[in-house]
């Protein structure tokens, strides 16, 4: 149907007098599993895609590359897409469209994605202060979507309830937490105080702590996160009190 459409899409450009368009067709989409993509059969569309939070860059980025033997790459802007295309590089061969390869593609746009360019994006979330370039350069390599900022902003800006699973460590901790104002060094020194007044390292060292601050086995690295979440939310955590 798509020669045919394509035909009728010509006379009528001819009718109106239009510039002659040169046409292209992506190659038969399939499902990551292999099976056929279908409007019909209720495949996902643009505006799903776009209510699912991702970035229109990574929606372009994988669909330049789909049905090619080049890598998929994150592309920070239309002109560098447009810069690498090649039409003579893609094939005829059915090419699998993967969501997983969709939200790779999504967190590292945002991942590689300057305070310049999200700055307006934070401050409609509620977003603001004068760490906020900080604060983006330390959670972008941790979000897939950026729906996932407000989780981040929670555990700087407002309260978390802290895990502690190892109460005398963590009261040592405590009692060993660098004065204000908290630095990016400050993280270095504090652990490092603790490994030679416990002997601990490793994960030992450092899981009760970043659970203790931030409720989570995981997330930006703790040198830019502790600035942060600065010297009287973080003696609220370490004493186990939501802050």
């Amino acid at each position: 149907d798509h020669v045919s459409n394509t035909a009728v899409q010509i006379e009528l450009m001819e009718a109106i007098g239009a510039p002659q368009a040169i046409f292209g067709h992506f190659s038969l989409m399939l499902s990551a599993s292999g099976e056929g993509l279908s409007k019909r059969a209720g495949s996902q569309g643009v505006r799903d895609i776009r209510a699912a939070g991702l970035e229109p860059m990574s929606l372009t980025s994988l669909l330049a590359r789909l049905g090619s033997a080049d890598a998929v790459e994150a592309a920070p802007d239309m002109e560098t897409l447009i810069k690498d295309f090649d039409m003579d590089r893609l094939g005829r061969a059915p090419a699998r469209f993967d969501n997983e390869d969709l939200h790779r593609l999504n967190a590292l746009i945002l991942r590689d994605m300057p305070y310049e360019k999200i700055e307006t994006r934070l401050a409609e979330m509620g977003a603001s202060g004068d760490s906020l370039p900080e604060f983006w350069n330390c959670i972008r390599g941790n979000i897939t979507l950026f729906a996932d900022v407000g989780a981040m902003m929670d555990l700087v800006y407002g309260a978390i309830v802290p895990q502690i699973e190892e109460a005398d460590y963590i009261a040592q901790a405590l009692a060993t937490l660098p004065l204000a104002p908290l630095t990016q060094s400050s993280w270095r020194d504090w652990t490092q105080a603790l490994k030679e007044q416990t002997g601990r390292k490793g994960r030992d060292l450092f899981m009760p702590l970043r659970l203790a601050l931030t409720g989570q086995a995981h997330g930006p690295e703790m040198k830019d996160l502790l600035p942060l979440i600065g010297y009287q939310k973080s003696v609220l955590r370490l004493e186990g009190k939501k802050g």
